[in-house]
């Protein structure tokens, strides 16, 4: 790049013309003397207007200062010296490049510009957020944007069509935040943003606006793309010394949030550790509370209104942890589900159930029992239930299992197959929860 090199400046425009990077000679005054690569782009302005100009012209306003005194640095030393900040296009910021600025022999500097990698904006990302923990700053926080469907655009489009779109959300959400607020990408498909707190209806109303823009699709290169996005806040308290601590916990907010819709389960707060250890405790004590019988039965009679009496029960479980006190079956039978105990679950309440109903010697009465969707394509669903009905002596004809529709449309040919061994050893089948799911009604004629 020196005189020395034997090229001209107008020699080397061919060859860099269509790289991803851009170089330009600055004078001790920090004017541009020449600029080739891929300047438009990255610089905001096409090469012949960047002659003459202040190399700041193209860096966004607040860091101007931090890259005149990094080309100061350079200029003063043999090092090279890098800097991160954000560009300049039109009135406002353009995209985020990095900047390595190396003094010449003739007191020149030659800069060179390139995008930001991952790499390298998870690191300024990660140095801002600790330069805000150890300025003591209380009213910021930690936004990640997650974009969930990127790795499927750059399979069927390729990786450069990818950045492009990712380049593209980024602009776009930049209308959500402050000018102040930088995007960093700090991962393929990951933004980070270091949010100025005002009031806590701030922070929701961003999360709000951020799913707003991943609700609908937008119009890229003449093509229609609807991209989702998992959101997670953490706000800044006294606690967080190290910028690792709130980046995991804005990680653990989006992941959380993804499985629910109020922007504010997408905030961090120490109730998602006291729910992580809730959670914990109870996988590790609801298998072997099943196999002591600490599942506790209680019935709901189900009641002829003409005859005033009641003809039949359903069976429903409850469960008293010996710490954690009483623990409702929304929260302990989709942990069943998920542990893999529910089979389990099912078939002691079915089986204490029974018997209970036959120790009573009154008239027969019908019993309806649950039957956890995750079981309703087992096929040896039918086998265990005639297994306790003989057990216990209870007759097929007076039991009735309810199946959830979610479990019906799920696999809709296994869970036929299963309804029909049932029938054909006697017993009912209602659907329950009907118009929570998808099931249509041809479905559910469909269904014996």
């Amino acid at each position: 790049m020196s005189p020395r090199s034997g090229q001209r400046p107008a020699e080397l425009a061919p060859l860099l013309r269509d790289t991803r990077s851009c170089i330009e000679r600055v004078s001790p005054e920090g004017t541009v003397m020449f600029a080739v690569g891929a300047v438009e782009t990255l610089r905001g302005m096409a090469a012949p207007l960047r002659h003459g100009q202040p190399f700041v012209t193209a860096v966004a306003r607040d860091d101007r200062a931090k890259v005149e005194a990094a080309m100061m640095r350079a200029l003063n030393s043999d090092e090279r010296v890098s800097v991160r900040y954000y560009g300049r296009r039109g009135g406002g910021r353009g995209r985020m490049v990095t900047t390595d600025f190396r003094r010449e022999p003739s007191g020149t500097v030659i800069a060179t510009t390139r995008r930001w990698n991952p790499a390298e904006g998870h690191a300024a990302f990660v140095d801002a957020v600790q330069e805000a923990i150890d300025r003591g700053e209380r009213r910021y926080a930690v936004v990640l944007v997650e974009i969930q469907e990127l790795h499927k655009v750059a399979g069927a489009f390729g990786y450069r069509r990818a950045e492009e779109v990712f380049e593209f959300v980024t602009t776009k959400l930049e209308g959500i935040f402050r000018e102040r607020e930088r995007i960093w990408p700090i991962g393929r498909g990951q933004l980070g943003v270091l949010l100025e707190i005002t009031s806590p209806e701030r922070t929701e109303a961003v999360v709000r606006d951020v799913e707003r823009f991943f609700a609908h699709p937008h119009l890229f290169g003449g093509q229609e793309v609807r991209l989702r996005a998992r959101v997670g806040v953490s706000t800044a308290r006294p606690r967080y010394v190290s910028s690792e601590q709130l980046l995991v916990d804005a990680e653990a907010a989006a992941i959380r949030g993804g499985r629910k819709t109020s922007a504010d389960a997408k905030i961090f707060s120490t109730s998602f550790m006291e729910e992580d250890r809730r959670q914990l405790t109870l996988a590790g004590s609801l298998g072997p509370a099943i196999r002591r019988g600490d599942i506790r039965l209680v019935y709901q009679p189900i009641v002829d209104l003409r005859g005033k009496r009641a003809y039949g029960f359903e069976v429903l479980s409850r469960w008293t942890h010996p710490t954690l006190g009483r623990v409702g079956p929304d929260e302990f039978v989709p942990l069943a589900e998920e542990l893999g105990v529910v089979g389990e679950l099912d078939n002691y309440v079915l089986e204490a159930a029974c018997r209970e109903l036959v120790s009573w010697g009154a008239a027969p009465m019908s019993l309806s029992a649950n039957v956890s969707g995750k079981r309703a394509d087992d096929p040896n669903l039918a086998s265990e239930v005639a297994g306790t009905l003989e057990r216990t002596g209870f007759m097929p004809a007076q039991l009735r299992l309810e199946v959830t529709e979610t479990a019906m449309v799920s696999d809709p040919d296994s869970c036929r197959v299963v309804l029909d061994n049932l029938h054909a050893s006697g017993i009912s089948v209602a659907m329950d929860d009907f118009g929570t799911g998808f099931a249509s009604f041809r479905q559910l004629v469909e269904m014996p």
